[in-house]
């Protein structure tokens, strides 16, 4: 629902404790799967300190790519879609130090943002602090886990959605006229 101008890819919405991939064509789900990591689960089984330090990082990556391609969806998309309040908030990130426009990017963007944040300079880190309080040692954790999410599915593009995964379920109620 969220994504209506995309015709086929992969929805992602990760929250705290779990990822939810669904591939989707022609506005019909095709399959998807729900992996057991978020961004708060990500921070707590490899970050130490506040933020990742870099073999943190890539053990998050190395995590995340593997669960991706043991759940099926290796190479698979073109779009990747990033909703629920993780994907916003790297939409927001993006948008706020000028690396983007919250709305879309392409995965080579993405990547370059990520590595800059990595970095954890004291102005990125004041940014992630302003821009999402409430996200301050999950954020980068979450932004990481999408890297490798666009990375394993092969997409080339990410649009940042304002919707989640339990949004479009409750619409898909609605349109059936269950609720």
């Amino acid at each position: 629902h969220g994504n209506r101008g995309v015709d086929s890819g992969v929805l992602a919405d990760m929250g705290g404790g779990s990822t939810e991939l669904v591939a989707f064509a022609r506005g019909e789900m095709r399959r998807s799967c729900s992996m057991p990591f978020g961004c708060v689960t990500l921070y707590g089984d490899f970050v130490s300190g506040p933020l990742p330090d870099p073999s943190e990082a890539g053990a998050i990556d190395a995590f995340v790519a593997g669960e991706v391609a043991s759940h099926g969806f290796g190479a698979s998309c073109d779009t990747l879609c990033l909703i629920g309040g993780t994907g916003r908030a790297i939409g927001k990130l993006m948008y706020e130090s000028g690396a983007g426009d919250g709305k879309k990017c392409t995965v080579a963007q993405l990547e370059e943002f990520c590595r800059r944040m990595r970095r954890c300079n004291r102005e990125d880190i004041e940014l992630i602090a302003r821009t999402t309080p409430t996200r301050t040692e999950t954020v980068l954790p979450g932004l990481i886990g999408y890297c490798a999410i666009a990375r394993a599915t092969g997409a080339g593009s990410l649009l940042f959605g304002s919707g989640s995964l339990r949004d479009g379920c409750v619409i898909d109620l609605i349109d059936k006229g269950v609720l």
